[in-house]
Protein backbone atom coordinates (compact mmCIF):
# COMPACT_ATOMS: atom_id res chain seq x y z
CA UNK A 1 0.00 0.00 0.00
CA UNK A 2 1.39 3.72 -1.21
CA UNK A 3 1.70 5.94 1.97
CA UNK A 4 0.48 9.47 1.57
CA UNK A 5 0.59 12.36 3.57
CA UNK A 6 -1.71 15.03 4.10
CA UNK A 7 -1.16 18.41 1.83
CA UNK A 8 -3.72 20.48 3.02
CA UNK A 9 -6.31 20.39 5.89
CA UNK A 10 -9.80 22.56 6.13
CA UNK A 11 -11.28 24.11 8.75
CA UNK A 12 -14.74 26.02 9.67
CA UNK A 13 -15.95 28.64 7.23
CA UNK A 14 -12.50 27.80 5.06
CA UNK A 15 -13.07 28.47 0.91
CA UNK A 16 -12.34 25.01 -0.84
CA UNK A 17 -9.30 25.55 -2.93
CA UNK A 18 -10.76 24.49 -6.73
CA UNK A 19 -14.31 24.88 -5.79
CA UNK A 20 -15.18 28.77 -6.40
CA UNK A 21 -16.88 30.16 -3.75
CA UNK A 22 -17.65 27.07 -1.71
CA UNK A 23 -16.60 26.73 1.76
CA UNK A 24 -16.79 24.19 4.57
CA UNK A 25 -19.12 24.13 7.62
CA UNK A 26 -18.59 22.07 10.16
CA UNK A 27 -22.00 20.49 11.21
CA UNK A 28 -21.28 17.59 13.99
CA UNK A 29 -24.41 15.44 15.49
CA UNK A 30 -25.04 12.84 13.17
CA UNK A 31 -21.61 12.40 13.54
CA UNK A 32 -18.90 14.41 15.40
CA UNK A 33 -16.90 15.30 12.31
CA UNK A 34 -19.36 15.99 10.06
CA UNK A 35 -19.60 19.19 7.68
CA UNK A 36 -20.94 20.41 4.80
CA UNK A 37 -20.14 23.12 2.17
CA UNK A 38 -22.32 26.17 1.15
CA UNK A 39 -22.00 28.64 -1.64
CA UNK A 40 -23.55 31.93 -0.04
CA UNK A 41 -24.17 33.43 -3.23
CA UNK A 42 -27.01 31.79 -4.04
CA UNK A 43 -27.87 29.70 -0.94
CA UNK A 44 -26.76 26.16 -1.95
CA UNK A 45 -26.04 23.93 0.72
CA UNK A 46 -24.75 20.67 0.16
CA UNK A 47 -25.76 18.84 3.85
CA UNK A 48 -24.85 15.26 3.57
CA UNK A 49 -26.64 13.44 6.44
CA UNK A 50 -27.20 16.89 8.29
CA UNK A 51 -30.82 17.82 7.00
CA UNK A 52 -32.86 15.23 5.15
CA UNK A 53 -36.37 16.29 4.15
CA UNK A 54 -38.20 12.84 4.13
CA UNK A 55 -36.80 11.88 8.06
CA UNK A 56 -34.67 13.63 10.73
CA UNK A 57 -31.11 12.59 10.80
CA UNK A 58 -30.42 10.29 13.44
CA UNK A 59 -27.51 12.34 16.14
CA UNK A 60 -25.26 9.22 16.54
CA UNK A 61 -23.38 8.06 19.73
CA UNK A 62 -19.82 7.88 19.80
CA UNK A 63 -17.45 6.72 22.30
CA UNK A 64 -14.63 9.48 23.59
CA UNK A 65 -12.08 10.13 21.04
CA UNK A 66 -7.85 9.27 22.04
CA UNK A 67 -7.41 11.93 24.66
CA UNK A 68 -11.35 12.88 25.47
CA UNK A 69 -12.85 11.94 28.80
CA UNK A 70 -16.45 11.81 27.65
CA UNK A 71 -18.47 10.89 25.20
CA UNK A 72 -19.50 13.90 22.79
CA UNK A 73 -23.37 14.34 23.31
CA UNK A 74 -24.70 14.45 19.96
CA UNK A 75 -28.24 15.19 20.09
CA UNK A 76 -27.34 18.34 22.12
CA UNK A 77 -23.81 19.00 19.02
CA UNK A 78 -27.15 18.69 16.61
CA UNK A 79 -29.12 20.84 17.57
CA UNK A 80 -27.10 23.93 17.74
CA UNK A 81 -25.59 22.69 14.35
CA UNK A 82 -29.69 22.85 13.53
CA UNK A 83 -29.73 26.23 14.90
CA UNK A 84 -26.48 27.74 13.53
CA UNK A 85 -27.87 26.62 9.89
CA UNK A 86 -31.30 28.95 10.66
CA UNK A 87 -28.45 31.58 10.85
CA UNK A 88 -26.74 30.91 7.74
CA UNK A 89 -27.91 32.30 3.77
CA UNK A 90 -28.88 28.86 3.30
CA UNK A 91 -31.84 28.42 0.78
CA UNK A 92 -31.79 25.04 -0.58
CA UNK A 93 -30.16 22.22 0.79
CA UNK A 94 -28.61 18.84 -1.50
CA UNK A 95 -28.66 16.06 1.39
CA UNK A 96 -26.93 12.54 1.15
CA UNK A 97 -30.29 11.03 0.22
CA UNK A 98 -33.80 11.82 -0.49
CA UNK A 99 -34.91 15.09 -2.41
CA UNK A 100 -33.63 18.63 -2.21
CA UNK A 101 -35.27 20.77 0.18
CA UNK A 102 -36.34 23.90 0.69
CA UNK A 103 -38.11 26.11 3.31
CA UNK A 104 -35.28 24.99 5.31
CA UNK A 105 -35.87 27.00 8.55
CA UNK A 106 -39.37 25.56 8.83
CA UNK A 107 -37.87 22.31 8.35
CA UNK A 108 -35.51 22.83 11.04
CA UNK A 109 -37.82 24.24 13.90
CA UNK A 110 -39.91 21.15 13.05
CA UNK A 111 -37.00 18.83 13.77
CA UNK A 112 -36.41 20.73 16.67
CA UNK A 113 -39.91 20.80 18.09
CA UNK A 114 -40.54 16.89 18.02
CA UNK A 115 -36.95 16.55 19.18
CA UNK A 116 -38.86 18.54 22.30
CA UNK A 117 -41.97 16.43 21.85
CA UNK A 118 -39.75 13.11 22.19
CA UNK A 119 -37.83 14.09 25.33
CA UNK A 120 -40.81 14.99 26.85
CA UNK A 121 -41.85 11.46 25.99
CA UNK A 122 -39.14 10.05 27.83
CA UNK A 123 -39.45 11.90 30.51
CA UNK A 124 -43.01 11.13 31.24
CA UNK A 125 -42.08 7.04 30.46
CA UNK A 126 -39.70 7.42 33.72
CA UNK A 127 -42.37 9.72 36.01
CA UNK A 128 -44.40 6.26 35.20
CA UNK A 129 -41.63 3.56 35.38
CA UNK A 130 -39.35 4.93 38.06
CA UNK A 131 -35.87 5.03 37.50
CA UNK A 132 -34.28 2.79 34.45
CA UNK A 133 -30.99 2.40 32.80
CA UNK A 134 -30.66 3.80 28.70
CA UNK A 135 -31.29 0.03 27.54
CA UNK A 136 -34.20 -0.44 29.74
CA UNK A 137 -35.72 3.04 28.47
CA UNK A 138 -34.87 1.97 25.10
CA UNK A 139 -36.75 -1.61 25.60
CA UNK A 140 -39.86 0.50 26.78
CA UNK A 141 -40.45 2.84 23.83
CA UNK A 142 -38.53 0.96 21.20
CA UNK A 143 -40.40 -2.43 22.04
CA UNK A 144 -40.06 -4.25 19.15
CA UNK A 145 -37.04 -3.02 17.20
CA UNK A 146 -34.21 -2.28 20.16
CA UNK A 147 -32.55 -5.56 19.66
CA UNK A 148 -33.01 -4.81 15.75
CA UNK A 149 -31.29 -1.73 15.49
CA UNK A 150 -29.53 -1.32 19.07
CA UNK A 151 -27.70 1.12 17.38
CA UNK A 152 -29.95 3.61 16.31
CA UNK A 153 -32.86 3.08 18.64
CA UNK A 154 -29.58 3.84 21.66
CA UNK A 155 -28.50 6.69 20.22
CA UNK A 156 -31.98 8.00 19.93
CA UNK A 157 -32.68 7.54 23.47
CA UNK A 158 -29.67 8.57 25.17
CA UNK A 159 -29.54 12.00 22.75
CA UNK A 160 -32.76 12.70 24.17
CA UNK A 161 -32.25 11.92 27.92
CA UNK A 162 -28.92 14.20 27.26
CA UNK A 163 -31.54 16.39 26.45
CA UNK A 164 -33.22 16.08 29.53
CA UNK A 165 -29.99 16.18 31.41
CA UNK A 166 -29.57 19.26 30.13
CA UNK A 167 -32.71 21.23 31.05
CA UNK A 168 -32.05 19.78 34.62
CA UNK A 169 -35.23 17.36 34.34
CA UNK A 170 -34.24 14.50 35.18
CA UNK A 171 -31.37 13.10 37.85
CA UNK A 172 -28.61 10.78 36.83
CA UNK A 173 -27.43 8.60 39.33
CA UNK A 174 -24.34 5.85 38.60
CA UNK A 175 -24.45 2.39 40.43
CA UNK A 176 -21.66 -0.13 39.60
CA UNK A 177 -20.68 1.90 36.79
CA UNK A 178 -23.82 2.02 35.21
CA UNK A 179 -25.91 5.42 34.68
CA UNK A 180 -29.46 5.61 35.82
CA UNK A 181 -32.08 7.69 34.99
CA UNK A 182 -34.91 9.45 36.91
CA UNK A 183 -37.49 12.13 36.40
Amino acid sequence: MKKTTLSSSLKNENLINGLSGWKIIEMPGHAKTHVSMLREEDGCFIGGDHILGHVSSNAIIEAPYPGEKNRSRSLLQYREALEKCTHLPIDKVHPGHGETVINVNDLINSRLKDQEARAEQLLNLLKKHGTKDCYQICALFFKEVVDIQPDLTMSEILGHLDLLEEKNLLSVTVQKNKLYYSA
